[in-house]
C-alpha cells in the first residue's frame, strides 16, 4: 500500500499571489466542481468567490480546505459578497481577477 503524505496546515505556507497564479487551472476546476465562479485574488492566501445557486453547501470553505490540502499552501476562500462590505479588508474589495 503507497503512503500518503498527510500536510498539517500548522506546516503550511501561505499561497502568495504568484503561487495562487501558478496554479490557476487546478484552482478553476475545483471552483467549477463545488459551484464557485468570479474567482479573484487578494494578498496572501486570499481569495473571493461568488457561489452560484446549485454550489455545494458551504462552498467557499470547501474550496479553501481542498485548495490549501492539494496544494500544501494555505488558501482562503471568502464570499463575494464581502466585496461590497464597506468594513471588510480592502485586499479582499479590490481583489483581482484569477
Amino acid at each position: 500500500m503507497p503512503m500518503v503524505k498527510i500536510a498539517y496546515i500548522d506546516d503550511m505556507p501561505d499561497a502568495d499571489e504568484a503561487f495562487i497564479r501558478a496554479h490557476r487551472d487546478e484552482l478553476l476546476e475545483l471552483a467549477a466542481e463545488l459551484g464557485l465562479t468570479d474567482l479573484r485574488v487578494g494578498e496572501t492566501g486570499r481569495m473571493v468567490g461568488t457561489a452560484t445557486p446549485d454550489a455545494v453547501p458551504l462552498a467557499q470553505y470547501e474550496f479553501s480546505a481542498r485548495a490549501s490540502s492539494r496544494l500544501e499552501h494555505i488558501v482562503r476562500m471568502y464570499s463575494g459578497r464581502v466585496t461590497s462590505n464597506p468594513k471588510s479588508s480592502e485586499d479582499l474589495r479590490k481583489a483581482m481577477p484569477l
